[in-house]
């Protein structure tokens, strides 16, 4: 193992470290903005009896100049994050295979060399495979993804050879702790069938029955989706209300990936949600941005520590922000007056979801800037349907409606429509777009 569990670092030199930092300068006032997220955890505190640190980074799709890179130099600005943990998952986006095989369907293939699992080998123990682009090249390249990362001594969970195996959770011993995974992604293209490869569906009735049963026979029980609308700082209502119900039903901590973007976070009757981790080495050279896309470089890897208290285990996390350079194509800790924008930022963000209301307001600003785009694009697929254009135009309309964030974007859109809630919405816009840079829609110094 390139790391060593925490148990074997020298507690006294590295944590005398951290409690230098969070004590200085900005370091200090970025440690104090997030009070309300870390419950009082800090790396270097005593526990009572058993103590787990999991690291979960977010989307890893490295393209030619990334994959390229040997990983000391990928991941040198980082690996004092990730040392921090005893167990680490990173949310692996691209089929890892030498297929070329492109399936049907709406959206960009993505893929990546299998010798591209020699970055991750080392510095991660499981690789979450469910999500959208896993069956990009068609099932074989999915069981392809899941040999390379085997060969480099990765655990996975989230795909299999069939629904079954995909959906199966992936059970394991950490710290003298007993240990579930599940993983599962929307309903776009990367989801198994009963007797074909890919990932697991997100079915949340059956993952609450998986997460009632796991609980019973587990110490931890960790739920990863992969989900939601893209590059939104915000989740939608429906995501919190099916987070809050993994956590409600015995989730240890629920981590969500896909937005692109960091999403806020909360701790919800002591249990923490993270709702996007934000890509962690994810190359533009797949998409095109611009100027307002800053986040699309930021991550936000989430150390989540596990500790036995009087017979029961407590959670808590801490967000930590890393940013891919877009110049060198390098992952480096954000650091200084960035970091604590990003602090500030993530305490605005986050705060909305004290409001039920509030949320919807700003699902509702969200959906007014994009919903009539949808529509747009629903009626030129349902015309091309119509007229019989091919599997393609099929595809694509199929998306809108099996995929939950589309659906729940669409359905929202003509609810507002017919209430007439379109030019209200609009209200919150200007904060949206500022959170949608990173921006804080705070000015400094003004009461919040």
């Amino acid at each position: 193992m390139l790391f060593p569990s925490l148990a074997n670092i020298s507690r006294g030199r590295h944590h005398s470290k951290t409690r230098k930092e969070t004590a200085s300068g900005d370091d200090k006032r970025t440690m104090e903005g997030l009070d309300w997220v870390l419950s009082g955890y800090r790396c270097g505190g005593s526990a009572m009896g058993r103590e787990l640190v999991v690291c979960a980074a977010g989307d890893f799709c490295p393209q030619p100049r990334t994959g390229r890179s040997a990983a000391q130099e990928l991941f040198a600005g980082v690996d004092g994050i990730l040392r921090q943990a005893d167990l680490r998952t990173i949310n692996v986006e691209a089929p890892l295979t030498t297929r070329k095989r492109p399936i049907v369907k709406s959206g960009p293939h993505l893929t990546a060399p299998p010798n591209v699992a020699d970055l991750l080998q080392g510095r991660f123990e499981i690789a979450l495979l469910a999500n959208n682009h896993v069956l990009d090249h068609g099932p074989r390249a999915v069981l392809d993804t899941i040999e390379a990362l085997h060969r480099r001594g990765l655990r996975t969970v989230g795909a299999g050879k069939d629904h079954r195996q995909a959906t199966r959770p992936l059970t394991l011993m950490a710290k003298g702790f007993s240990i579930a995974l599940l993983n599962a992604c929307e309903h776009e293209f990367g989801v198994a069938g009963r007797h074909s490869a890919g990932g697991a569906g997100l079915r949340p009735f059956d993952m609450i029955r998986q997460i009632i049963a796991l609980r019973t026979k587990h110490d931890v029980v960790l739920v990863f989706t992969h989900g939601g609308n893209e590059m939104n700082p915000l989740p939608s209502p429906r995501v919190v209300a099916m987070n809050r119900a993994f956590a409600e039903a015995g989730a240890s901590a629920v981590v969500n990936t896909h937005p692109h973007v960091p999403q806020a976070v909360e701790m919800w009757k002591g249990t923490p949600i993270v709702y996007s981790l934000g890509n962690f080495v994810f190359d533009s050279r797949v998409v095109d941005l611009d100027d307002r896309d800053l986040l699309w470089w930021v991550g936000m890897p989430v150390l989540m520590k596990f500790r036995e208290v009087n017979g029961t285990i407590k959670a808590s996390m801490t967000p930590v922000f890393t940013r891919l350079d877009p110049a060198s194509g390098r992952l480096e800790t954000v650091r200084g007056r960035a970091r604590v924008q990003l602090a500030r930022w993530l305490r605005e963000v986050s705060q909305v979801l004290k409001g039920e209301q509030l949320l919807q307001e700003y699902f509702d600003a969200w959906t007014a800037v994009h919903g009539a785009a949808y529509y747009g694009t629903m009626k030129h697929h349902a015309a091309n349907v119509a007229a019989r254009q091919g599997r393609q135009e099929y595809a694509g309309f199929r998306n809108l409606w099996t995929c939950e964030a589309h659906n729940e974007l669409i359905r929202t859109f003509a609810e507002m429509r017919l209430d007439g809630r379109l030019k209200a919405a609009e209200a919150r816009l200007p904060t949206l777009r500022r959170w949608m840079r990173g921006e804080s829609a705070v000015p400094p110094g003004a009461k919040r």
